[in-house]
């Protein structure tokens, strides 16, 4: 009587022990892509969030510059809020708000984002001229602001 050796044996209790891990490797990989796929959309969203309200600042900014200077006289018409408007129309803006009180001009404008939790950013701008003689601190930096705005804005 001979002893007899079969080949499957031994492999196939191998087999069995290395069963649950096939296909583990699979998973991870797609569960790396996945939360990258979150993050990479999460920053995208967050960064059209940002560009967005620098639209709506910028044009609220240009908006209450163009209707203050219709007080000037730098522009022939008679209402600043519809100087300010068309300027918020030829940037993408719409005009929420306009106020003028005495010689400086309010506006709120908003902008559409695309982005489903915030449809709409708004931004909220003043402008005038500035005061002259003793002036206080806020004052005088609101003329700086101004005055960083127009350089800007002639570039």
């Amino acid at each position: 009587m001979g002893v007899r050796c079969t080949e499957t044996g031994s492999v196939g209790n191998r087999r069995d022990e290395n069963k649950g891990d096939r296909g583990s490797g699979t998973l991870l990989g797609v569960g790396l892509v996945l939360v990258l796929s979150l993050f990479l959309g999460s920053v995208s969203v967050l960064g059209k969030v940002v560009v967005t309200q620098s639209k709506a600042q910028t044009a609220s900014d240009l908006s209450a510059l163009a209707g203050a200077s219709a007080f000037s006289g730098a522009v022939a018409v008679s209402s600043p809020c519809a100087v300010a408007e068309v300027v918020a129309t030829k940037n993408s803006a719409q005009v929420e708000s306009c106020v003028s009180v005495g010689s400086d001009v309010v506006v709120e404008v908003s902008v559409s984002s695309g982005v489903p939790l915030y449809p709409r950013i708004s931004s909220r701008s003043k402008a005038g001229p500035a005061s002259c003689g003793d002036s206080s601190e806020k004052e005088r930096n609101t003329a700086l602001g101004t005055q960083r705005l127009l350089l800007f804005v002639r570039r």
